[in-house]
């Protein structure tokens, strides 16, 4: 105790020891410590597998992946996601460990028409720092279909029958 250690400095302990008869063992050194007290640096989550999506229809799945994690100390051991109804929140998953894997699906949830929900992910390397937690910018789930929908044989609303050409089709909506 008591010492003022350098992060990112390696630190090595040697003992030698002295029986009662005043033999002397030789020198015995440790393969080193190095402090770490910096938390790893947080990236970036966005829902769904590839592209950031905003709309779900699926009333049991969510999915993240996440980018740009880092830290230069001891490096990161695993991540943890999380998932809510607000940003960072963890009413639908409590944190989970998913190792050093950057993708995160979970097929059995509840997910309600109309909510908004949010994946969270944070970071803990190997000398246990956690990330700050870094949100995705939500996911809507949307079951409803378009109502109303109605095709127009033709370029306008006056729905055609009939057609003079044998090698072009049009039609608006």
């Amino acid at each position: 105790t008591g010492l003022s250690l350098a992060e990112g400095t390696t630190y090595f302990a040697s003992v030698q020891a002295t029986d009662l008869a005043g033999n002397v063992s030789e020198v015995a050194t440790g393969d080193g410590i190095t402090p770490d007290v910096t938390a790893p640096i947080a990236g970036v989550v966005v829902d769904g597998l590839e592209d950031d999506l905003e709309f779900t229809a699926s009333t049991t799945t969510l999915s993240a992946t996440w980018s740009g994690f880092s830290d230069t100390g001891s490096g990161i051991q695993y991540y943890e996601y999380a998932a809510g109804t607000t940003s960072g929140g963890t009413d639908m998953v409590d944190w989970t460990v998913i190792d050093l894997n950057t993708t995160m699906t979970d097929s059995s949830l509840v997910l309600v028409g109309g909510q908004i929900y949010y994946v969270s992910v944070r970071a803990t390397d190997l000398a246990q720092n956690t990330s700050d937690i870094v949100s995705s910018d939500g996911i809507t789930v949307d079951i409803q279909a378009p109502q109303n929908v109605f095709v127009y044989d033709g370029l306008d609303s006056d729905d055609q029958d009939v057609s003079i050409s044998m090698n072009t089709l049009s039609l608006s909506i």
